[in-house]
């Protein structure tokens, strides 16, 4: 068979590359530059979050409620991964921190919470392997929902833990801007310490 000349083709391949770069070249900055920009939309959600109380908790959809709670617990210094919107075993949020994991489900809701998301939860826990599990509305459980919970180990917050844990943030920003030189403070939530915050549910 007969040598086929390719030289063409590389060419034309060339001076295409040539010319692209020639007028396109200001497209390069702008990739390297929308990682820089999308972490910066990140630390400014993260501040407006931070200013957030219930009333506008309740205006938020479940998926807003879902990235508020992530920034909450971001914050706090805990790693968090979110999980996919199908086929999330019943875990929202996966919290990590001091060798400890905790998997999170949010019920932005009206009504009360029932019995179903302590049953997804638990069962998440064990799917996710972690050593805490924690279900948290803006609303109210139901009786059955609170026992459950009380015989399965599984965390609560509901309206008066929240809002309970951002009065606390308040009076940290407050004493923390009070000091000359403030140190970061992750904060007091941790799978540790969140039985003793359960308590403040009543049962």
């Amino acid at each position: 068979m007969p040598d086929i000349d390719m030289s063409w083709f590389w060419k034309g391949t060339w001076e295409a590359f040539v010319v692209m770069v020639k007028y396109m070249w200001w497209l390069f900055p702008l990739a390297l530059l929308r990682p820089f920009c999308e972490w910066i939309f990140d630390q400014l959600q993260r501040e407006r979050d931070l200013k957030l109380g219930l009333t506008d908790v309740d205006r938020m959809d479940g998926v807003r409620f879902e990235e508020w709670l992530a920034n909450f617990f971001r914050v706090r210094g805990y790693r968090v991964k979110t999980t996919p919107r199908t086929g999330d075993y019943g875990v929202d949020l996966v919290l990590e921190r001091d060798g400890q994991k905790t998997v999170v489900q949010a019920k932005r809701w009206k009504g009360s919470v029932g019995v179903s998301a302590i049953q997804e939860i638990y069962a998440g826990k064990t799917h996710y392997g972690a050593d805490a599990a924690l279900v948290i509305t803006n609303s109210r459980f139901t009786f059955e929902a609170r026992r459950l919970a009380k015989s399965t180990g599984v965390i609560l917050w509901d309206r008066n833990t929240l809002r309970a844990e951002l009065q606390n943030d308040k009076k940290r920003s407050t004493a923390e801007r009070a000091q000359p030189r403030p140190e970061r403070n992750p904060g007091s939530i941790h799978p540790s310490s969140m039985r003793s915050l359960n308590g403040r549910v009543k049962r």
